[in-house]
């Protein structure tokens, strides 16, 4: 996740704390009942995790990985790169996480191996 992260403009700083966001949302966020497709012929569909804003704030406050200020700026950052979405779950404001990015980063990694896969089995076939 962290090379991903990386091409989209995020310093290696910048980038820890945008994958541990992403994880927490993953872990803590609060299955809602919009749901995202993969495409039209998939019967798999994806819930979008919400985080109100007070959970995301006290996750800055507690866990303290770098200043709030910084976490915010990481936060609203992943947020114009698509990641992350603001959005309403009935009365309560907060983050949606965006199945859209990850489905993406899941792409990139598997391009990235692919890409990597011919000089792996070079080395690994290579016995000096």
């Amino acid at each position: 996740m962290a090379d991903v992260l990386a091409s989209d403009g995020l310093n290696p700083n910048q980038t820890n704390i945008a994958s541990t966001i992403l994880v927490y949302f993953l872990k803590k966020g609060k299955p809602t009942g919009f749901v995202d497709y993969t495409h039209q012929s998939s019967s798999r569909t994806y819930v979008l995790p919400f985080l109100t804003s007070y959970q995301v704030r006290k996750f800055f406050q507690e866990n303290k990985i770098c200043p709030e200020r910084t976490a915010w700026y990481v936060l609203r950052k992943l947020e114009n790169l698509g990641y992350v979405q603001k959005g309403r779950e009935g009365r309560k404001r907060g983050y949606f996480l965006s199945l859209g990015a990850l489905k993406r980063h899941r792409n990139c990694v598997g391009t990235i191996q692919r890409f990597l896969r011919p000089i792996t089995k070079v080395e690994k076939g290579r016995k000096s």
